[in-house]
């Protein structure tokens, strides 16, 4: 399934067969759709870490589904109350979501911050301080 495109015509992303949710597939589109607005520029570097970003997601929503029809404490064989292992693997494959979508300015706070980076598209040529800075 092809989510998308890039701002490049020759980089084409393809989710990998192993997802399963349609919700994960629709967030990729959604996300691809995004960074290609944004005007990034992906390539055949990238595709790994949109796979993990995925694969991550798509995890994330195997653990939501399961806790939602279990209970997520469950007894162990000491008769001991213990978080199912499943509430670890929501909350460890959520992490590893935010870990790549930060990477990509896909959080807000991110967002910010490479936005912040971004040299000005013009520069004020009539600036003062240009009195001051000469670049060779």
């Amino acid at each position: 399934m092809s989510t998308g495109k890039s701002t490049n015509k020759k980089f084409f992303y393809r989710v990998p067969a192993v997802i399963k949710h349609e919700e994960t597939k629709k967030v990729m589109k959604g996300v691809l759709a995004e960074l290609t607005e944004r005007g990034m520029v992906l390539t055949n570097a990238d595709i790994p870490f949109l796979n993990r970003l995925a694969t991550s997601y798509d995890r994330y929503w195997d653990a939501v589904e399961f806790l939602s029809e279990n209970e997520p404490i469950v007894i162990n064989k000491k008769g001991e109350e213990v978080k199912h292992p499943m509430v670890n693997i929501e909350k460890e494959a959520w992490t590893q979501y935010l870990t790549v979508a930060k990477e990509y300015g896909l959080t807000v706070a991110s967002g910010v911050k490479i936005k912040a980076k971004q040299p000005a598209e013009k520069e004020d040529a009539d600036a003062p301080i240009k009195k001051y800075i000469h670049r060779n």
